[in-house]
């Protein structure tokens, strides 16, 4: 399902999101790691855009069927170039701060962790980018040994923890909850309730790192991340 705006949100993706192909990644040792290229926009000066998936090294094997559904099935992306972020979407200004990752660093025995990378040209112009993930939280289980309590095995899953590189400024992230209900917060923060609209979307400005977690069952969700090229006068 792609996300629809409301009338005063003028952004609609102009590229529809797409499967990836994802490839295993480098062996980390604690982290299995799956890496693809995101499509879109052909303007001139786009970055190359990739989206890298990591888990603990025990999920492959243990919940390969849901790791496989979810990287292969439900996860859709793409992006979009524009001549700025739509109004109300721009990074600077913004007087909510990062927080440290240190305040709740990524965990694979509780977190999926998603990555998003842009690779600008050398001579890359004074553009904006919007990169639009759909896919749902809550469907991977959590290791095994992460979820014995008491004796008693239960049914966890992982939180999906996103961040992202490569940047001078932290995107703008929009999530948009597409089916189930949920949390969002920067690590170690206080937690936003999610849920099917209205509103039509949660906001959550110098996006650097952020953890979106599923309760009562899979969240679906689309995710739209706001990006400054480096020569972007807003890129500060």
């Amino acid at each position: 399902m792609t996300y629809q705006p409301s009338a005063d949100d003028p952004y609609y993706p102009t590229v529809e999101p797409q499967p990836l192909k994802f490839e295993p990644g480098p062996d980390g040792g604690t982290e299995a790691t799956f890496q693809a290229p995101v499509p879109g926009s052909r303007e001139p000066g786009a970055p190359a855009v990739t989206l890298a998936v990591a888990v603990d090294p025990s999920v492959p094997s243990e919940s390969g069927d849901e790791l496989n559904e979810l990287l292969f099935g439900r996860l859709r992306a793409a992006f979009d170039v524009l001549p700025a972020l739509p109004p109300g979407w721009d990074v600077p200004g913004d007087s909510e701060q990062p927080s440290n990752d240190g305040d709740e660093p990524f965990d694979p025995k509780k977190h999926m962790k998603f990555g998003l990378s842009l690779v600008w040209p050398d001579e890359a112009p004074p553009v904006a980018v919007v990169v639009t993930v759909e896919t749902a939280a809550g469907t991977v289980p959590a290791p095994s040994k992460a979820v014995i309590v008491r004796a008693l095995v239960t049914k966890q899953h992982v939180d999906d923890y996103w961040y992202a590189t490569n940047q001078n400024s932290p995107p703008t992230a929009r999530v948009h909850v597409t089916g189930g209900q949920g949390t969002m917060r920067r690590p170690g923060r206080h937690r936003t309730n999610l849920h099917i609209p209205p509103p039509d979307h949660f906001s959550l400005p110098n996006a650097k790192a952020f953890i979106l977690d599923a309760v009562g069952g899979a969240m679906g969700y689309t995710l739209n991340s706001g990006f400054y090229s480096p020569q972007h006068p807003n890129n500060k």
